[in-house]
């Protein structure tokens, strides 16, 4: 969180759940900050269920991968897409 408190990532990719805090959190703490609100975030869990699925809609993660993942995943139109429909969301969102 301190690296997010001086940094504007492209993309924040979180575990859902981590020792010391969930990936809820992580998402809550960006969705807090004005310089990131737009930055898209994509929650890692080993168990993509209903339950899981409800945790990051509550904390307004704009979605969630199976592990394990190939890195690749997060390149190309896929990772565009998400981060291009988060930003249009939240706008929209901030502007009605």
């Amino acid at each position: 969180m301190a690296y997010l408190a001086k940094e504007t990532p492209d993309l924040i990719v979180s575990d859902v759940i981590m020792p010391d805090k969930s990936g809820c959190k992580v998402c809550a703490f960006v969705r807090a900050q004005q310089a990131l609100v737009n930055t898209p975030v994509l929650l890692i869990s080993g168990i993509v269920n209903d339950e899981v699925t409800k945790q990051a809609e509550s904390c307004h993660a704009d979605g969630v991968l199976k592990k394990p993942f190939q890195g690749t995943s997060l390149q190309g139109s896929r990772a565009r897409a998400v981060g291009q429909a988060a930003r249009c969301c939240r706008t929209l969102r901030q502007e009605y």
